[in-house]
């Protein structure tokens, strides 16, 4: 017994009560809260019909526990006697026994297994307390299930003034009943009182509802491998919860009537079939108002696309397998199958791999059984009697979209306008707008006159007599009349149980128990029956069809549930239906009606010279634009546009003011009205009611203009000709996030592509601002739109510089491990395009250790940024280079050159930040070594080869040149072929560059790099190479001592120092030199001991050297007095040297070139249109240039 407990308590750990549900086991629930279910429901709804509110709130509360009590007590004896029996199956019968025999021998074993179960459920169900109480009916349990408590609950706590837990409670009941018209009345009413947000809970929520919305939002954002993990969670929960909704359907069974043995059975394994077959629709989640339709399937769908993208392709086939079990005839799913067995060569799939999930097949194959079952168990055991009709209501019987419950998902139009400021009717959405208005609060506020009649319609959800009246079954033919509340007193106590049994319990009449006292209510209750039973058929059908005929209210039919209607009132439904449909278009038609006869008054009214008369014309004009009807008749008045906005421009009045830009505020919902507005010249008379000190003024002045630029053609450039940037930009100032949002989108709108824009928000202070509102606030949608701006901003080389001066750099990166994908993706793109003015910029730090984290995504824009700001800020900065070198940066950007494959726009800043790393700091040496140790140069010599772009290659050069500084790099370079790539690169450069020589044109770039430049860097890579003997060798024999010797005579400086630097290198083995001499490289070599650079003359001097060990005297002294008169004449011991004429074994060491000079200088200014142009710093022979990248411009950020 010890370890069931423990097993018990296990077990029920997550399915401890939430919201008002205090903590419980099945076997510690508190001695004095148990009662039968049925007893404390019943005393809930007597205190509700009293009008007792706190009583009965508590009550209803505590009836909740007992049923979540009785529901998990259920499961759990279930799941722990549901164990397969001992003992093998039946095989098949042996030819030679009778058929009778054999079927005999089943059915005993069949039933041995029943009576096992049977047992170990009875002694189970002793131990636990909720068993040893009354059963309640099946109809109270229906009551529960579908969540009815809630609907009288969130009422009995608005009457105690508990709003906060109204909410909640009214919330839960309609994520089960979405359609409920009076609750969602009171939900809308509730929303005037207070910001119901972070109310909005549903008390009665799965586990794994959140896990699946979490899921949807981030396969939104492309955040695809959180998603799938998060979907794998939801999917384990939903079945999780699956298993205990079986478990549970396996409770008591009411016994309406005596029948044989088998049908009795039939008749209740019929009613836990239909339990269990109900429960994939009873846990299809609420999202948004919406059932999310085929749920297993969906989630399936999600898995499908997520794996896919994450490249994991044999997972991804597996879910479309299983998605294929639930709707085999999905075209796009078929497709996928299809395209995934085209390619299963490609991604190595086998057979097996395109089986479904083994949970898949089985929760199909058991839920397909069960309505199989169900099916027959209709067809062929339907009873005769007379049954209660099916009310057709159900989550298959609502058609939607397979997305369509996330349609408009974080939407920004819908999310921070309606939160900000509106009028206390409605937040804005359209359950609102249908709802129209409540009373301010319960506490004796004096109502409004507009809501006196819904008021009066809404004072309560149910009626007492209502309720008593229907609470019990109605066949259809007669109505069970119940007009008096069962007393509570303590008399009656003794007797509860029969009596409230009788009650609840389905029948075609009513028993109604009385106690002592009764008489009163038993005579009424007579009286009320015997008039319904008076009533004639057609009487009936005529109080149903037309209940406004009847005079006396009493005598309505009517019943508790939606779902419990009678046939009279169902055949009605069309008839009303059609009577409402009526009635609303009566009201639309009187609305327009009268909106058109009032238009040309209210027009005169406008343009009065009596500012009282004004006011009150505009306060009218300003509720018809609140109805439908009257707001498209004053959208087609043009008079009454422009009569509004003249008073808009010329009134001095608050209230006038709030009015008239409250009227233009509701007519920019439209198309038509936005065309109005900006006809009639609202644009400049909103521009200057920005300048209002009135919240709601600026709040209608904001949100009009916005959806103007967002949706009307003209309209961007009539608010920058009225001067709205600068009235927008101080607006920057003020602190209410939400009223921020739509300002700083609004500029983000004017910016956009408008190069005049972006200086007047530099002029009026704008960079600042931005970055102080990315500094300080917490908001996401704020971050986001702010982030946009600066965005655009961040492409104009004049916001630039002062975005980085106010500290824009580090309050980006403050951003950058927020759970938002897309502020994040925003703050990644502009910190790339500022990140090439920020390469003095200190307090960094932080932010290159994020950007190297960030190196690990899979999204390609995310890799894209990071990779493009690291190369920026490692651009000749030592303290930055040492910083990310030390942060494993070097092992993170090979890594990710390996997986980015043939996306340029990644490899190309990668290989550039690798190249500012391997040279000019301190941890250079460091990160030279750590390349090969990440097993880096194999990948980076690859992308020499065409047909990449010649910036990658550039760099990959660059980068190569670098790591030959480290000996210990040679032997991995040498075996992945470097120096016959290099030769053959130089080449081809050099042959291009020299065609377009002896044609006479001036050599064009290619992608912006020019041919010398690779002919330079592949010339200077081979240089630090041929440092070692075995790299010298495989130079040499690749015959490109000719092609150097050709390129002494280049009129380009920096080719004339490298290739006599290679030469110089070469010419240490005495095969090489005699070549390099046969080539009649001595002349050239002689021009060049006279060049300006140090470095250039120095070289040729040694090779020189070289190749006159083994001349003549004669040749000998005329070199030396050369070398005098150019270089040594201030160095005696360099002409001791000379005239000696010693041996060079060592190369030249490249610190030793101060002459060096780079081809672009660090100071020159960028192209903002070029996005790969390399900036060369200053830097020694030692390293190769490092390159700042510039920003993207604005077409590249939409």
């Amino acid at each position: 017994m010890g370890g069931a407990a423990l097993a018990l308590l296990l077990l029920l750990a997550a399915g401890l009560c939430a919201a008002q549900y205090e903590e419980y086991s099945v076997r510690g629930f508190p001695a004095a809260a148990l009662e039968p279910l049925q007893r404390a429901y019943a005393r809930a709804l007597a205190q509700y019909a009293g009008a007792q509110w706190a009583e009965s709130a508590r009550a209803l509360e505590a009836s909740l526990r007992l049923h979540r009590l009785l529901r998990d007590s259920e499961a759990h004896c279930h799941r722990r006697c549901a164990a397969p029996a001992e003992g093998n199956p039946a095989e098949e019968p042996p030819a030679e026994v009778e058929s009778v025999a054999w079927e005999w021998e089943r059915e005993m074993q069949l039933f041995g297994r029943l009576l096992r179960r049977a047992g170990c459920l009875r002694a189970c169900k002793r131990e636990l307390p909720v068993f040893q109480l009354r059963y309640p009916p099946a109809q109270t349990l229906r009551d529960f299930q579908r969540r009815q408590p809630y609907q009288y609950l969130h009422y009995a706590l608005f009457k105690s003034n508990k709003i906060e837990k109204a909410v909640s409670a009214a919330h839960t009941f309609l994520q089960k009943n979405p359609k409920h018209e009076m609750t969602l009345k009171y939900l809308n009413y509730y929303k005037t009182m207070l910001d119901v947000d972070e109310y909005l809970v549903d008390l009665e929520a799965q586990p794994y509802e959140p896990i699946f919305v979490r899921s949807v939002k981030l396969y939104n954002n492309g955040d695809f491998r959180s998603s799938a993990a998060d979907m794998e969670q939801a999917l384990a929960e939903y079945y999780k919860a699956y298993e205990d909704c079986l478990a549970g359907c396996e409770g008591a069974y009411e016994l309406q009537e005596f029948k044989d043995f088998y049908p009795a059975i039939a008749d209740h394994f019929v009613s836990v079939l239909q339990c269990k077959v109900d429960c994939e629709t009873e846990l299809t989640p609420n999202v948004g108002g919406y059932f999310v339709e085929k749920f297993v399937a969906t989630m399936y769908h999600y898995l499908q696309f997520a794996y896919y993208k994450l490249n994991d392709v044999r997972d991804a086939v597996r879910s479309v397998s299983s998605y294929m079990l639930f709707d085999p005839g999905d075209a796009v799913m078929q497709q996928n199958l299809v395209y995934y067995r085209f390619h299963r060569e490609r991604w190595r799939l086998q057979e097996e791999d395109f089986e479904p999930r083994p949970e898949a097949v089985s929760y199909h194959n058991r839920t397909a059984a069960q309505k199989k079952m169900l099916d027959f168990a209709r067809q062929y055991l339907q009873a005769d009697d007379e049954m209660e009709v099916d009310s057709g209501e159900g989550l298959e019987a609502q058609d939607l979209p397979s997305d369509g419950e996330f349609e408009g998902e974080g939407d920004y139009e819908e999310g921070f306008f309606a939160e900000w400021w509106q009028e206390p009717k409605t937040k804005g959405d359209k359950a609102d707008q249908g709802a129209g208005r409540l009373p301010v609060s319960a506490q004796g506020e004096p109502p409004r006159r507009a809501a006196m009649e819904v008021m009066n319609m809404m004072e309560q959800p149910i009626k007492v007599t209502e309720w008593q009246q229907t609470y019990t079954y109605d066949s259809g033919i007669h109505s069970g009349v119940n007009t008096q509340v069962p007393s509570v007193s303590s008399k009656c106590l003794g007797d509860d149980d029969e009596v409230y049994g009788k009650q609840y319990t389905i029948k075609k009449t009513t028993t109604t128990s009385y106690c002592q006292g009764g008489s009163q209510g038993q005579s009424q209750a007579q009286a009320d029956m015997e008039a319904q039973l008076a009533m004639t058929r057609a009487q009936r059908v005529r109080a149903a069809m037309y209940p406004e005929t009847v005079e006396d209210r009493s005598l309505l039919i009517t019943t508790q549930l939606e779902g419990q209607q009678t046939n009279v009132q169902r055949l009605a439904e069309p008839s009303q239906m059609l009577k409402s449909a009526i009635v609303h278009l009566i009201n639309y038609q009187d609305d327009a009606e009268l909106a058109t006869r009032a238009i040309p008054e209210l027009t005169k009214l406008l343009n009065d010279e009596d500012p009282v008369v004004v006011s009150k014309a505009a306060m009218i004009v300003n509720q018809l634009s609140k109805k439908e009807a009257s707001r498209r008749a004053l959208m087609q008045s043009p008079q009454i546009v422009a009569a509004v906005v003249r008073t808009m421009q010329s009134t001095s009045d608050l209230d006038t003011a709030r009015c008239t830009t409250s009227i233009l505020h509701n007519l920019s919902h439209h198309r038509e009205g936005l065309l109005s507005i900006f006809k009639s010249g609202g644009i400049p008379a909103l521009v200057r009611m920005l300048s209002s000190p009135v919240e709601s003024v600026l709040f209608y002045a904001i949100t009009t203009l916005h959806n103007l630029l967002l949706y009307q053609e003209g309209a961007k450039m009539a608010v920058r000709l009225a001067d709205g940037l600068q009235k927008m930009v101080p607006l920057l100032n003020k602190n209410n996030p939400k009223f921020l949002a739509i300002t700083t989108d609004c500029l983000q709108l004017l910016a956009y592509g408008n190069q005049e824009s972006k200086l007047i928000i530099l002029a009026n202070g704008g960079p600042q601002a931005l970055v102080q509102i990315m500094r300080s606030y917490n908001y996401e949608k704020l971050l986001w739109t702010t982030s946009r701006v600066l965005k655009v901003l961040s492409v104009c080389p004049s916001n630039k510089p002062a975005i980085v001066e106010a500290g824009g750099m580090q309050a980006l990166g403050k951003h950058l491990t927020s759970s938002s994908p897309r502020l994040v993706q925003n703050c990644l793109w502009t910190l790339r395009n500022l990140s090439d003015v920020a390469t003095k910029q200190e307090g960094l730090d932080g932010v290159l250790k994020i950007l190297v984290n960030q190196l690990s995504s899979d999204d390609v824009n995310v890799l894209t940024c990071a990779t493009g700001t690291l190369s920026n800020l490692t651009c000749n900065n030592s303290k930055n280079k040492t910083l990310v070198t030390q942060s494993n940066g070097v092992e993170a950007l090979i890594h990710t050159i390996l997986r980015a494959g043939d996306k340029e726009d990644i490899t190309e800043p990668a290989v550039c930040a690798l190249r500012h790393l391997t040279s000019r700091h301190p941890e250079a040496e460091m990160a030279q070594n750590s390349v090969r140790l990440n097993y880096g140069i194999p990948a980076i010599v690859k992308l020499l080869n065409q047909p990449n772009q010649w910036p990658l290659v550039k760099a990959t050069i660059g980068l190569i040149r670098n790591l030959a500084l480290c000996p210990a790099n040679h032997a991995p370079l040498q075996e992945a072929a470097v120096i016959p790539r290099l030769v053959q690169l130089l080449v081809k450069a050099h042959q291009d560059a020299q065609r377009h020589v002896a044609a006479g044109t001036q050599q064009p770039y290619t992608d912006g790099v020019k041919m010398e430049e690779i002919v330079e860097g592949c010339t200077g890579a081979l240089h630090i190479l041929a440092r070692d003997p075995m790299n010298r060798m495989e130079i040499f024999r690749l015959n490109t001592i000719p092609l150097f010797v050709q390129l002494l005579y280049s009129p380009v400086e920096n080719i004339q120092r490298v290739a006599a630097g290679v030469l110089c290198e070469l010419a240490q083995d005495k095969e090489a030199a005699d070549a390099i001499d046969a080539e009649g490289a001595s002349a050239p070599l002689m021009e060049l001991l006279h060049s300006r650079n140090e470095g250039t003359a120095t070289y040729a001097a040694a090779v020189l050297f070289r190749i006159s060990e083994d001349k003549n005297p004669d040749y000998r002294k005329r070199v030396s007095v050369e070398l005098t008169n150019s270089l040594f004449k201030h160095d005696p011991a360099a002409w001791e040297a000379a005239q000696s004429m010693i041996p060079i074994n060592e190369p030249y060491s490249d610190e030793l070139d101060p002459g060096y000079r780079p081809m672009y200088s660090g100071d020159i200014p960028l192209d903002p249109i070029d996005m790969h142009m390399d900036m060369d710093g200053d830097y020694p022979m030692d390293a190769y240039s490092d390159g700042v990248r510039a920003p993207f411009a604005d077409h590249m950020l939409a």
